[in-house]
């Protein structure tokens, strides 16, 4: 969220570099680092910068981009002497069970685990759920950014560019993540999804179009002030309770 908060400052040297950060933890927020260059490259061409003066304003910025990748990638190597190994594989559920960690034949069993309800009540009204639930129930935040970008097209007839970017970015995310085999193992709801809600956040603020604009797709201009509808609050809310009853639970664990 510092990432996200930068970006909206225009601040791309933060940017840059709190996504960068976060790739450490998170892989896939390298995601964030091409969406977030893809943005400002939008912004500035907007504004009819020449290509040299993009160029040096893009790459500079970037320049702790790198030096945090080769901190990674040495840190890497000594401790597991792979750059690209972020310990991952030592986890218990490949070092011990065995199992290829990224496969296409995971694919089609996430699918069907994320979409699962997976929240049940038995005779005595205690709460059951499978790991994982359905993610759109856990981080509602995604279907208030679909509902709210579908609500706009109605009205505009059209989609924002920048907005567009942003879904674009979270739906990379979420299919990356479905190749994942645990989809991040014991927690509630589907916990790699999560990586998506800035992403989703983000695309709330980008809904205003060019009128003058025939395209379907316009260039995205940032608002300042995000107006919801009863249906969007209710929904937000709903996530909120759902959330801190699942982190009472998860704590009782």
């Amino acid at each position: 969220m510092l990432g996200v908060n930068a970006l909206l400052d225009n601040k791309k040297g933060l940017t840059y570099s709190f996504f960068a950060l976060a790739v450490g933890c998170r892989p896939f927020s390298a995601i964030y680092l091409i969406v977030a260059f893809l943005y400002f490259i939008l912004k500035e061409k907007k504004q009819n910068l020449e290509v040299k003066k993009m160029i040096k304003g893009n790459l500079l910025p970037i320049i702790p981009v790198i030096i945090i990748a080769t901190i990674y990638m040495v840190y890497n190597y000594v401790r597991f002497r792979n750059p690209f190994e972020f310990g991952h594989n030592y986890l218990p559920e490949f070092s011990t069970e065995g199992g290829i960690q990224f496969s296409f034949s995971h694919f089609p069993e996430n699918i069907k685990s994320i979409l699962n309800l997976g929240i049940r009540f038995d005779d005595k009204l205690h709460i059951n759920f499978n790991q994982p639930f359905n993610f759109l129930i856990a981080n509602p935040i995604i279907i208030v950014a679909i509902y709210h970008a579908i609500k706009n097209i109605a009205k505009t007839h059209k989609i924002s560019l920048t907005r567009l970017i942003f879904l674009s970015g979270g739906v990379a995310i979420i299919l990356l993540t479905l190749l994942h085999r645990t989809l991040g193992g014991w927690q509630f709801g589907a916990r790699y999804t999560c990586d998506i809600i800035p992403m989703m956040f983000l695309s709330l603020f980008f809904t205003r179009t060019n009128e003058n604009d025939k395209a379907i797709i316009s260039d995205g201009e940032k608002i300042e002030c995000i107006s919801l509808d009863r249906f969007e609050i209710a929904v937000i809310t709903f996530g909120i309770i759902l959330n801190v009853f699942g982190a009472v639970i998860m704590w009782q664990h």
